[in-house]
């Protein structure tokens, strides 16, 4: 059975460092970069194969949020998801599911995998 595979965006490389190992363990592939326009980059390339977009809100000195980047991501067919310490985004105006830092990696893998 093929691995579900995520792309993580977060602007902090041990958070990044901390999810990509955490998901694994918990049996998925993924992929981590910091930056929207590296993000936005493997989403267009020929052979990008993501199932899930996770990304943070806020980018450290950048003029685009997690939002704008999943708000970009929506013509390609994958689950996209928010995850932020940011407060004040767990409400009904954000269209994307919203899980809240620390990461609890026991509902975030079965959202993932009732989801793709």
């Amino acid at each position: 059975m093929t691995k579900t595979h995520i792309l993580f965006v977060d602007d902090d490389p041990k958070n990044g460092k901390w999810f990509v190992k955490n998901m694994e363990l918990l049996g998925f592939e993924v992929e981590f970069c910091t930056d929207i326009g590296e993000a936005k980059s493997r989403l267009e390339s020929d052979d990008s194969n993501f199932d899930v977009l996770i990304c943070d809100y806020l980018f450290e000195g950048g003029d685009q949020t997690g939002l704008d980047l999943l708000d970009f991501s929506r013509k390609a067919p994958i689950v996209r998801v928010l995850c932020t310490a940011f407060s004040g985004l767990e409400d009904d105006t954000i269209q994307y599911p919203v899980f809240a830092k620390p990461v609890d990696y026991t509902a975030l893998s079965q959202f993932i995998e009732s989801s793709v």
